[in-house]
């Protein structure tokens, strides 16, 4: 059986190659702004939460809410917003992924709006993305962040977001607001659900990696 690295390498090589015969027409900037929520109200738990073709969804056991702000004692920016509370099984911290389900397809992130969850301390992030390179196993890129405001501040991500399939925001409890991101790709639908399952496979044995 060949070892996780070839195989790895074997997948990045060939979800390259898809890449590069789909079509590459960018269509600019998107902002994930997270409102349909009535104002002073807080959804139910979800597992996830669909915007423009965007998944959001919970790491850990728990739930994501919709929030349409103007509560008091929370965070406030005059818009809705989403909250990521303690979502890991044993305390401790928050966790959200986003991707373009099911297709998968490769995204810039730009930046998003971060703040406090339901009054707690100004939140440390983990921001991590997956990339696919040509020739290299699947990889990720990692900034780290420590909100100073008990409200709403951006957070600008480094060019090593560019080109991503997928990011997760992990650590304290927080909430997310204004999402942007650029370079969304238009591949056609063949292209689409071959890059897909081969992303979807590196994904898998990353992240198996990562509990042996």
């Amino acid at each position: 059986m060949l070892g996780y690295g070839r195989m790895l390498k074997g997948i990045a090589s060939a979800a390259c190659t898809v890449c590069l015969i789909a079509e590459c027409q960018g269509q600019g900037t998107m902002t994930f702004t997270f409102e349909g929520q009535p104002r002073g109200t807080v959804s139910q738990g979800m597992g996830f939460y669909d915007e423009s073709g965007m998944r959001f969804s919970v790491i850990a056991p728990g739930g994501i809410y919709l929030s349409g702000g103007g509560i008091p004692g929370y965070p406030d920016d005059g818009t809705g917003y989403l909250e990521v509370p303690d979502a890991s099984p044993n305390g401790g911290g928050g966790g959200l992924s986003f991707n373009f389900n099911p297709n998968l397809s490769l995204f810039n992130l730009v930046s998003f709006d971060a703040a406090p969850y339901d009054g707690a301390a100004p939140p440390t992030l983990e921001v991590v993305g997956y990339k696919i390179q040509i020739m290299e196993p699947t990889i990720t890129v990692t900034n780290y962040f420590t909100a100073t405001s008990g409200n709403f501040q951006t957070l600008q991500l480094s060019s090593s977001f560019q080109n991503v399939y997928e990011v997760e925001i992990l650590g304290d409890p927080f909430s997310l607001d204004n999402v942007v991101i650029s370079g969304v790709p238009e591949p056609s639908c063949g292209a689409l659900a071959v890059l897909a399952a081969l992303c979807g496979l590196g994904r898998a044995l990353m992240r198996s990696r990562r509990t042996e």
